[in-house]
C-alpha cells in the first residue's frame, strides 16, 4: 500500500469505527472517496481498521474506473461511434489508466466526475436543459468532494467554452440567426448546475450536516494549496508530464495519435459523417471537437506549469488526449477509404494495442513497486511485506500476543499504522521524543542518544519502506541461559 493509500485507509477505519469525519485542508483531499468505501467496508463486515484489506478498499475505484470506461459512450454525439469506442478501448488499458484505478486515492473518481462533468456541460449548453445543469453541477461538486484541485478543471473548462460562446455567436451572425449552442438562454440551467454543485459540497464536507466546520475549512484552504502549487518537494520540470505520456513503447504512437485527431479537427481533413451529421445537424459536433482541443492544450497547459506534479495527475491529461486519439485513429480509418488500405491500418491498431497491453503488463502486473517504475512515485517496497509476518512471529512468543507494546519512532512512520493494524498496543513518536518502555521498538535509523543507548544490546532488523528509506524492528536480547 503506498502512502497516501494508508493515510486513506487509516481515516476509513476511524469512520468505520464510529468516529466523526474531520475535513483537513493541510493534508488530505475531500471526502468522496471516503464515502464510497465506507458501505463497501460494511458490506464486506468490516467494522474497523483492523478488519480492512487492500481489496475491499481499492474496490471501491476498480468500480469508478470501470465505469469511466462506459462513460466514453457520452461523448458519441461529439466524437462519433468509433472514435469512442477506440478512446474507450485505450483508455482500459493504457498503463497509468490501469495502474491508478486499482490506487486507494480520489484521482480515479475525480476523472469519472470529469467525464460527467465535461459530456453533461456540453449538452447542458448546447440544449439549455435544465435537467444537464443539474447533472453537471452534481458532477463538478463531486469533483471537488474528491480533490480541490477540481479548480484547474473548472478553469480550463470554462476558457473553453467562453471561447466556444465566440464561435457560436460568429457561426450564429453568419447565418443571420441566434445563438445555437450558448444563447442567454442557458441562465436557468447554469443557476441549477450552480445550485446542485453548491448542495453536493455542502453535504459532502459537512459530512451530511454533522461536520460544519468542514465547509469553513474548505474555504480557507486558499493559503495552502497555494503554497502546495510551488511545490513543496514535489517540484518537477515543465516537461515531466510529457515524459510520462511518451513512456513506454506505446507512448509516443498514442500522442501522435491524438496530435492526428486534433489536426483533423482543425482542418477538417476528414468531414463528419453521416452518422455524426444525423446526430448534430447544426455544427454543434464541430464546435465540441474544437473545444475539445482547447480543453486539452488549456489542461495540459495548466498541469505543467504548476510546480507540484506526481504522476497520477497525469490522468488529467490522459483523458482527453484518448478522446483526441479515438479521433485521430478514427480519421485513418476514414483517410484509407479502400478496403485494401484499411488491412494494414487495422494491423498497425492491433500492433499499438499490443504495445501497450505489453507496457501495462510491466508497469502493472509484473514490476508495480520497481524503483524505475516512473508510476510507482515513493512507493512502498515489497520488502516491507516482511515487517507484519515477522510482527505475527514474535506475538506468538510474547506472553501478551497481539497485545504486546510497540514503539513506532520515526518522523514519517507511514505507511506503517497499515501493516500493524492488528496489534491495538502500538505508539507513534518523534525522534526527539521519548517513547518509554516498549516490548519491540520500531525507528528509523536516526535516533537520539538515550533511545540508541537504551537499545544497544537489542537486535536489529532492517526492512525498506521506500527506495533509500529503512526501518529497524529492535527485539530484546535473548535471555542468558542458566548456568546447570
Amino acid at each position: 500500500m503506498h502512502t497516501d493509500e494508508a493515510v486513506n485507509a487509516y481515516i476509513t477505519g476511524q469512520l468505520l469505527a464510529g468516529e466523526s469525519y474531520h475535513y483537513d485542508n493541510r493534508d488530505r483531499h475531500g471526502p468522496a472517496l471516503y464515502a464510497l468505501a465506507l458501505p463497501l467496508a460494511r458490506l464486506a463486515g468490516a467494522h474497523s481498521l483492523a478488519d480492512l484489506n487492500e481489496f475491499e478498499l481499492r474496490l471501491g475505484p476498480v468500480i469508478t474506473g470501470t465505469l469511466a470506461v462506459f462513460l466514453f459512450a457520452a461523448f458519441i454525439p461529439e466524437i462519433g461511434l468509433l472514435a469512442a469506442v477506440l478512446a474507450a478501448l485505450l483508455w482500459a488499458i493504457a498503463p497509468p489508466v490501469v495502474y491508478y484505478n486499482r490506487y486507494f486515492i480520489h484521482e480515479t473518481m475525480f476523472l469519472a466526475a470529469t467525464m460527467v462533468l465535461l459530456a453533461s456541460g456540453w449538452r447542458m449548453l448546447k440544449s439549455r436543459s435544465i435537467g444537464f445543469g443539474l447533472l453537471t453541477g452534481v458532477a463538478g461538486g463531486l469533483m471537488v468532494a474528491c480533490k480541490e484541485t477540481a479548480i484547474l478543471g473548472f478553469a480550463a473548462a470554462g476558457l473553453a467554452l467562453l471561447y466556444g460562446w465566440f464561435v457560436a455567436a460568429r457561426i450564429a451572425r453568419a447565418n443571420n440567426s441566434r445563438p445555437g449552442s450558448l444563447g442567454k438562454d442557458c441562465l436557468l440551467p447554469l443557476i441549477a448546475a450552480g445550485a446542485s454543485g453548491l448542495l453536493v459540497v455542502l453535504l459532502c464536507f459537512s459530512w451530511g450536516g454533522t461536520h460544519w466546520q468542514g465547509i469553513k475549512n474548505l474555504a480557507e484552504a486558499a493559503p495552502h494549496l497555494s503554497n502546495r502549487a510551488g511545490g513543496e518537494g514535489h517540484q518537477k520540470p515543465a516537461w515531466y508530464y510529457l515524459h510520462l505520456l511518451g513512456d513506454g513503447w506505446s507512448g509516443w504512437v498514442f500522442l501522435v495519435l491524438a496530435l492526428i485527431g486534433s489536426l483533423n479537427i482543425l482542418t477538417r481533413l476528414v468531414p463528419l459523417s453521416a452518422t455524426e451529421v444525423s446526430h448534430s445537424p447544426t455544427m454543434d459536433a464541430d464546435v465540441a471537437r474544437r473545444l475539445l482541443v482547447l480543453y486539452t492544450v488549456l489542461i495540459c497547459g495548466i498541469y505543467s506549469a504548476i510546480p507540484y506534479k506526481t504522476p497520477w495527475l497525469v490522468l488529467n491529461l490522459w483523458l482527453p488526449l484518448a478522446l483526441l486519439a479515438g479521433l485521430g485513429m478514427a480519421t485513418l480509418w476514414q483517410l484509407a477509404r479502400r478496403t485494401a488500405a484499411r488491412w494494414p491500418l487495422l494491423l498497425g491498431a492491433l500492433g499499438l494495442l499490443v504495445l501497450m497491453a505489453h507496457d501495462t503488463r510491466l508497469r502493472v502486473f509484473l514490476k508495480p513497486a520497481d524503483e524505475h517504475n516512473p508510476y510507482a512515485y515513493a512507493h512502498t517496497g515489497e520488502d516491507l511485506l516482511r515487517l507484519p509476518e515477522r510482527m505475527e512471529k514474535l506475538a506468538q512468543t510474547n506472553p501478551a500476543g497481539r497485545n504486546l507494546r510497540i514503539a513506532v519512532v520515526a518522523a514519517d512512520p507511514w505507511p506503517l499504522p497499515w501493516y500493524l493494524r492488528h496489534f491495538p498496543e502500538v505508539g507513534y513518536w518523534q525522534p526527539d521524543q521519548n517513547p518509554g518502555p516498549a516490548d519491540v521498538y520500531i525507528t528509523s535509523l536516526q535516533v537520539d542518544d538515550a533511545l540508541s543507548a537504551k537499545l544497544q544490546s537489542w537486535r536489529p532488523e532492517f526492512f525498506g519502506v521506500r527506495p533509500e528509506v529503512l526501518i529497524v524492528l529492535w527485539t530484546p536480547p535473548e535471555p542468558a541461559a542458566a548456568t546447570p
